[in-house]
């Protein structure tokens, strides 16, 4: 089964995770290892890896989802939990938890590791880099809700940018803290408008499967001056005044590309101070 392709149709997760000033203090120190809980409750979730592996740089995606009590493992891609990350062309790669078998024949060294749906016979090796959103697909999480952890190394820079190659783009943030709309996301080179049908977009999943949606706003709320919000994120249902909500922990989220944007930067506010 696919996952869907278009930012409206999903639901959406739910996460527990340590507080936020428990991560802020973790900046103060080199190669500080942290995790979030993600409690899966939904067939299609958008969630996001928001570490490093600990040793630096990309975890391996064995590393970033060890198999976990409420997971289901099978022998191809329909009777498994599933990973699927989209691609710079818009279509995904899609990975699936093994049971060690493929098909009717035995791949022993798979029980129990994320294989790629091309290369069914081998764990896969591939690495899943900070502030990748993707499709988590359930087999039974809406019946039987269970948690995943997340873990890894805390990236202490002070900002991180991810490419805009789609019309419609996963991201997620590659920091374990809330990140501010405002003062916290810049869209390079975006387009602000006087609605949400002409402006960049960022759309969150609500527990509802519903979206919570914000656009970049040009001072206007229509044809009416709302001179506050000039380049800032706006939510949908208050677009008279710059957002003060937070991006949060753990979730993926849709990127809608008006035009020219060419990257998402993700400033963190816990990041050491600079001399």
């Amino acid at each position: 089964m696919a996952a869907p392709l278009l930012p409206f149709s999903a639901p959406a997760l739910r996460i527990s995770r340590d507080k936020r000033d428990r991560f802020a203090m973790a900046f103060e120190f080199p190669s500080v290892v942290g995790y979030n809980t993600v409690t899966i409750d939904r067939q299609y979730q958008l969630i996001a890896v928001n570490f490093d592996g600990t040793t630096g740089g990309a975890m391996s995606i064995q590393t970033a989802f060890p198999v976990a009590e409420g997971m289901t493992a099978g022998n191809a891609l329909s009777n498994a939990d599933q990973i699927q990350i989209m691609k710079d062309d818009g279509d995904y790669d899609q990975y699936y938890l093994s049971n060690g078998y493929n098909g009717k024949s035995a791949t022993p060294a798979t029980a129990n590791k994320w294989v790629k749906n091309t290369a069914k016979t081998t764990p896969s090796t591939d690495t899943i880099a900070t502030g990748t959103a993707f499709w988590y697909v359930s087999k039974n999480g809406a019946t039987t809700p269970y948690t995943i952890t997340v873990a890894g190394s805390v990236l202490m820079s002070s900002n991180e940018s991810t490419d805009l190659s789609q019309t419609y783009s996963l991201v997620g943030s590659p920091y374990p803290v809330e990140i501010p709309f405002n003062d916290g996301i810049v869209a390079v080179n975006g387009t602000a408008g006087n609605a949400l049908s002409n402006a960049d977009q960022i759309q969150i999943m609500k527990d509802d499967g519903d979206y919570d949606q914000y656009y970049l706003s040009n001072g206007y709320n229509g044809k009416s001056a709302t001179p506050a919000t000039a380049n800032k994120w706006v939510k949908n249902t208050a677009k008279t005044v710059p957002t003060t909500d937070m991006f949060p922990v753990g979730k993926g989220a849709w990127f809608v590309r008006k035009s020219a944007s060419t990257e998402l930067k993700f400033i963190n506010p816990a990041a050491p101070a600079q001399d």
